[in-house]
């Protein structure tokens, strides 16, 4: 759950009965984890993960909850593949230790002027939500 944590995301962990609590009965987005899902992935036996979603969620950020998961698997690949190549050993102390090292490529991001929000719905403008125009079929013109 630590891979799925940063400055975007607003993570809470349920456990048990707070499965059930009033904060979970609130929440827009969960992931349910498996019983067993932590040893199963150690064990090598590949696991599934869904992202649900509540009837008011909006599908813009269900779709960026989607990219946070995803990147936090690639993360936890790439590091279990590190530890496999290196023939150290296969545990979460050593995990730990390349999660806590800085990242070997980082990223800045900035805007480049000012941020303009994106339309949506019948205000945006793509050509592919444009009315298709139909134009009569011109009759074929006698040979003279």
């Amino acid at each position: 759950m630590k891979e799925l944590d940063g400055p975007n995301v607003a993570l809470a962990i349920f456990r048990g009965a707070d499965t059930d609590g009033e904060a979970a009965k609130k929440a827009t987005r969960w992931i349910e984890l498996p019983t067993g899902f932590s040893d199963n992935a150690l064990a090598g036996k590949q696991q599934r993960l869904k992202i649900e979603t509540a009837e008011d969620a909006q599908t813009d950020y269900s779709r960026a909850a989607e990219v946070v998961v995803n990147r936090a698997i690639v993360r936890t690949l790439a590091r279990v593949a590190e530890m496999k190549q290196s023939s150290g050993p296969m545990n979460a102390d050593a995990y730990d230790a390349l999660r806590a090292r800085p990242p070997i490529v980082a990223l800045e991001t900035a805007n480049a002027g000012h941020g303009a929000a994106v339309p949506r719905g019948v205000a945006q403008s793509v050509p592919g939500i444009m009315k298709p125009v139909w134009l009569a079929k011109r009759a074929p013109r006698p040979y003279v």
